[in-house]
């Protein structure tokens, strides 16, 4: 259901340098598990991966729920290995160390944004390569940490990696969905860089929200037959502002467009062939406008240049340094914190665009003995229908005879989305699944569960 992307998926497995966890068993963990596209997540006790040489194994305190996750979930991609963990956005403790690693040690407080296809934090423990891997400030919290991961990394390579806004002070930017995840970075890196003016493209309910992280202006999206482009130019003059960040990926590219000044450049976190950015090439070209994009985590695993990798790890120490010296706050970016158990309603919510910042689940040391004991509990997205499922200890599943709904109040409003509901932060920025529903159907029950072994090291379910 990603015809755009399969060619990058099948470069990213086959390419990457970086090998999956030793197949070794090292205990048991609890995970939530995918067992395949549009599935159900289970939880189901699993084996501990193992890191190998240039890994880390952190025992997860905290893990952000991204779209990313959502569109994961609902890929069909050719390498990845089922069942699956999600979980790109990690906080934790270094417990392990495999060999060749010097620049983390066991018991280290440490924060990453991981490789999607090896497994991720929806789990008591994950594996990573050192290279990305930065140690987290005493004065940052495991929850901030998290939340920062992704969207924070996504904020810091558009403004300094693409738009060179540590070089350019007094440049005017617009970003849209700007109360969302990496929105709410957005603003406040641009207002450290300082960029001016600075507008926030959200919904009237939001403004405050934008205004307080940074934002001089507003412009509300909501209104009948806004017009961004007549408000930008209102604002920032005739010739438009310097820069445009699309958090969004909208149904109104042109208004976006327009809004530039000559020479000036628009930056996207989607897929511009989704969002018909050129719709208009001979204008582009005789305007100077340059269309730049970002996918953060999918560019630094997956063509085997390590530079790009190193980078990922540089940013992240930048963004903990920004935070350490009070430059930059996770907190003043709506965080929620939810438990391990509410991983799968939390996605539920990020699918459906209830939450405004960032949703991050906290994971204790120790989880009630009867949720390892009973195993399997799985959720349909859809529903939100619970179906609670029971582990044998061979490795077989069986669908229990209790059955039940749940109604949920999904307060909110996911990144505040611009021009409409297709905001992914990340690797699968832009990709729309043809599925409709990211979580429905029943997952394929069996009793074999030899995918894990090429995948998340000999994780078989007990």
């Amino acid at each position: 259901h990603f015809p755009l992307f399969h060619g990058c998926i099948q470069m990213a497995y086959t390419n990457a340098p970086y090998g999956f966890p030793s197949q070794q068993a090292d205990g048991l963990m609890e995970a939530w598990i995918l067992r395949q596209p549009g599935g159900n997540l289970e939880k189901a006790q699993i084996s501990k991966p193992v890191p190998t040489a240039g890994d880390v194994r952190v025992r997860v305190r905290a893990v952000a729920l991204n779209p990313a996750d959502v569109q994961l979930s609902v890929a069909h991609m050719e390498g990845l290995n089922y069942p699956h963990v999600l979980g790109v956005d990690v906080a934790g403790v270094v417990d392990e160390v495999g060999g060749n690693v010097t620049n983390v040690k066991k018991g280290d407080e440490v924060v990453f944004h991981a490789f999607f296809m090896r497994g991720g934090g929806f789990a008591q423990y994950t594996v990573t390569t050192c290279t990305t891997i930065a140690i987290k400030p005493p004065n940052m919290s495991f929850t901030a940490a998290a939340a920062m991961a992704c969207a924070g990394l996504t904020a810091y390579q558009i403004m300094t990696r693409k738009l060179q806004a540590q070089h350019n002070p007094g440049k005017s930017i617009v970003i849209n969905g700007a109360a969302g995840g990496v929105g709410s970075f957005l603003l406040q890196l641009a207002k450290h860089f300082k960029a001016h003016p600075l507008i926030a493209i959200t919904s009237g309910k939001n403004h405050e929200y934008a205004k307080g992280l940074g934002a001089s202006h507003c412009i509300d999206y909501t209104q009948h037959n806004a017009n961004i482009t007549a408000q930008v130019k209102d604002i920032c003059g005739p010739r438009g502002c310097d820069w445009v960040v699309d958090t969004v990926g909208g149904t109104k590219p042109k208004e976006l467009v327009e809004a530039l000044a000559p020479n000036g450049s628009l930056v996207v976190i989607t897929n511009p062939a989704t969002t018909d950015y050129a719709f208009d090439m001979p204008t582009l070209f005789s305007r100077g406008i340059s269309i730049q994009t970002v996918c953060l985590g999918l560019t630094a695993y997956s063509f085997g240049d390590h530079s790009n990798l190193e980078d990922l790890g540089r940013m992240n120490k930048d963004l903990m340094q920004l935070y350490a010296n009070n430059q930059l706050k996770s907190e003043l970016v709506q965080i929620e914190e939810i438990g391990f158990d509410d991983i799968p309603d939390g996605l539920k919510r990020v699918k459906e665009r209830h939450v405004r910042g960032k949703l991050v689940a906290t994971i204790p040391d120790t989880l009630p003995q009867q949720q390892q004991l009973t195993g399997l509990g799985g959720m349909e997205m859809g529903g939100v229908g619970i179906n609670t499922q029971h582990v044998i200890s061979q490795g077989s599943v069986n669908m229990s005879e209790s059955n039940f709904s749940l109604q949920s109040n999904m307060g909110g409003g996911f990144d505040d989305l611009g021009f409409n509901q297709n905001t992914f932060g990340d690797t699968f920025s832009g990709f729309q699944s043809e599925q409709g529903d990211a979580f429905g159907g029943v997952p394929q029950l069996g009793t074999h569960a030899s995918p894990l072994e090429q995948n998340y090291g000999n994780q078989m379910l007990q």
